[in-house]
């Protein structure tokens, strides 16, 4: 969409610019000794590339720079790809024309940068687990076996998480509960893991690679601190507590986890249960919960394969909204229809009424239209009314047993998780990753990772991969024994400041505070804890502080150089 050769054309006629060059991978191996031939062949000082992404490509191109004896930190991005080409697919004429005052304005800043130099700080090398279910339990085990020290701390008084209260996986069969104890077997086995039970972290500071985390044990009857380099939450999530459809007030009324349960220990309950209604989107998509749980359809398909296998003349019912039994799961799907197993949609707008009766209501007439009719005397049947889309009719069916499929939500503590460690949350209320492509386990904060259910709703075995994910990034993290810190952070200049606290307040990751400096109470901030934002820089009222890389002058000299192309056009 973009004519290069255009734009590296135009990019001589700028002053200052001694060369300028089109390649078509500038990335790769051939790209990059030709910038670093370039740089030593003219004696440059100052490099642009205008590309792809920052976010991916910057860090590459700086090594660039600094291998060919150049601050790497003299290097301006213009992003000529995301922010230009792919967003005027349509008008290759006017991407072009933008992708030169991109380029303009990069090199507008790029005269006013200075080289700035990093510091070298210690990674301390162990790393704490928040969270004793399989994701924690398992991101502890890999860190364990590459020979780091682990802290588990779980708030319970056991291991396992929400995994032990299930049986099965949903569409393997596989057994659950040996699973989770043989992990928990050889967590306790492993010397380097500690594990606390009954315990909470309540405070976290210090810095990446030296974080310092206060943690409550016994109700806060004890304390105790721990230093980590790298931290991996995984506190899970918790099932949809809601009351809805009789939950809670009939024992005739189960969620899946319930009647798997049940059919794992041959409950009594199920002695006489033949005809089984399921109800999907239980606490999920709706307006209070608007995502999908992903595990529910595919837990509701397979417990009722177990059911129908268990009781081949049960008849079941699944009333759902869409059936999302992606991937392979799909096999499930048609398996469960091969069997019998009846799936009814109905409306958003129209959910299932469920009605617990003191009479039966007689089987021949199943799915005709409410007749009012009766049959003998039997307490503890249902009626389930339901607005059929197709014949846009109202239809009932008779039920001995009514199962939930109940979404996942985000536990009630993930709001003080995110305010300890400084973390965000999604609109749904889940810890947020860094970026969803890019950064799927890491946060906003360098050496903090997240994964399982506490990122988001997910099958076990997703749970189990990203935390063996997590667990690699935390492994990459540690080994770097240094944390290099720098470069694009706030700097406070003592002159100005009056020692306000509103940088305090402001910044989100604690890294200012108010400290002596040559007899002069001013304020500090840590380099190894800011992360750049520049939070502070907006709400500082005496303008005292100070972002390297995006300071007034480079970010007016673009402002001006848009203006200009502004007016040749």
């Amino acid at each position: 969409m973009v004519d290069v050769k255009a734009v590296a054309q135009y990019a001589r006629s700028l002053p200052n610019v001694v060369v300028a060059e089109d390649l078509l991978f500038a990335c790769a191996s051939d790209g990059t000794k030709r910038i670093k031939d370039a740089i030593k062949e003219h004696n440059l000082n100052r490099v642009v590339v205008a590309s792809c992404s920052p976010r991916t490509h910057e860090p590459l191109f700086r090594n660039v720079i600094e291998d060919a004896g150049v601050n790497k930190y003299l290097f301006e991005m213009a992003n000529i790809r995301d922010q230009c080409s792919w967003v005027h697919a349509d008008n290759p004429q006017k991407a072009t024309e933008k992708a030169k005052n991109l380029v303009r304005m990069a090199v507008a800043k790029a005269r006013l940068l200075e080289p700035l130099e990093d510091l070298r700080l210690p990674i301390h090398q162990s790393a704490v687990v928040v969270g004793g279910g399989p994701s924690g339990m398992v991101a502890a085990l890999q860190l364990a076996r590459q020979g780091y020290p682990v802290t588990i701390v779980e708030k319970s008084s056991k291991l396992g998480g929400n995994a032990s209260q299930w049986h099965y996986v949903h569409h393997s069969g596989a057994p659950v509960q040996d699973y989770v104890k043989g992990i928990i077997d050889e967590v306790t086995r492993t010397e380097s893991i500690h594990v606390l039970l009954n315990a909470e972290v309540a405070r976290c500071e210090g810095r990446p690679g030296a974080f310092l985390l206060t943690v409550q044990k016994n109700g806060g009857k004890e304390q105790e601190i721990l230093t980590a380099g790298s931290i991996i939450i995984a506190t899970g999530a918790k099932e949809y507590p809601g009351r809805d459809y009789l939950r809670g007030s009939d024992p005739l009324v189960l969620t899946q986890r319930e009647f798997q349960r049940a059919m794992a220990i041959n409950d009594p309950i199920l002695k006489n249960v033949r005809n089984i209604v399921m109800i999907q989107c239980v606490g999920s998509r709706n307006a209070e919960h608007p995502y999908c749980s992903r595990i529910c359809c595919t837990t509701a398909v397979a417990n009722a394969i177990c059911y129908k296998e268990m009781c081949p003349d049960a008849r079941i019912t699944i009333l759902y909204r869409d059936v999302r039994t992606f991937g392979h799961k799909e096999l499930l799907y048609a398996e469960a229809r091969a069997m019998g197993i009846r799936f009814l949609r109905f409306s958003e707008d129209t959910p299932p009424e469920v009605t617990r009766l003191s009479v039966a209501l007689p089987t021949t007439v199943e799915g005709n239209k409410d007749s009012g009719d009766r049959g003998h005397e039997k307490p503890g049947v249902f009626r389930v009314r339901y607005e059929d889309p197709v014949l846009k009719e109202t239809l009932w069916i008779p039920a001995d047993l009514i199962v939930l499929s109940t979404g996942i939500v985000p536990s009630e503590e993930n709001e003080k998780i995110s305010k300890i460690f400084k973390l965000s949350l999604d609109p749904d209320g889940f810890l947020l990753e860094a970026h969803i492509k890019l950064k799927p386990i890491d946060t906003a904060t360098p050496g903090i990772f997240i994964c399982g259910l506490a990122q988001g709703p997910k099958f076990l075995e997703e749970c189990i991969t990203q935390a063996k994910g997590a667990a690699a990034r935390a492994s990459t993290f540690l080994r770097q024994r240094f944390l290099t810190v720098g470069g694009a952070v706030s700097v406070v200049n003592p002159e100005l400041c009056s020692r306000c606290l509103t940088c305090v307040r402001t910044c989100p990751y604690g890294a200012p505070s108010i400290t002596e400096q040559n007899g002069r109470s001013t304020a500090f901030i840590d380099p190894a804890v800011c992360q750049g934002c520049g939070a502070c820089v907006s709400a500082c009222p005496g303008k005292a502080i100070e972002l390297k890389l995006y300071t007034d002058q480079q970010i007016l000299a673009k402002v001006k150089a848009l203006r200009e192309c502004s007016s040749k056009n």
